[in-house]
């Protein structure tokens, strides 16, 4: 996963999919790329928001920070 990728929601959707794919769990994810595991969780929960929000985070109109 590339820490680059500005879009969080690109970002959740990856880790998502390792976990679910893969059976990674989040601790040994967090260990693997260098982030913490409650930034990988908090950026997953993104994925619960309603489009609308979503789009204006993707829009850059609310800012995303963990």
């Amino acid at each position: 996963i590339n820490n680059n990728i500005y879009n969080p929601l690109i970002k959740a959707e990856a880790y998502l999919k390792l976990k679910n794919n893969y059976n990674v769990t989040y601790q040994s994810l967090s260990s693997i790329i260098g982030i913490s595991k409650p930034q990988i969780i908090n950026t997953v929960k993104l994925l619960s928001l309603p489009d609308i929000i979503k789009q204006d985070i993707i829009d850059k109109n609310i800012p995303y920070s963990v």
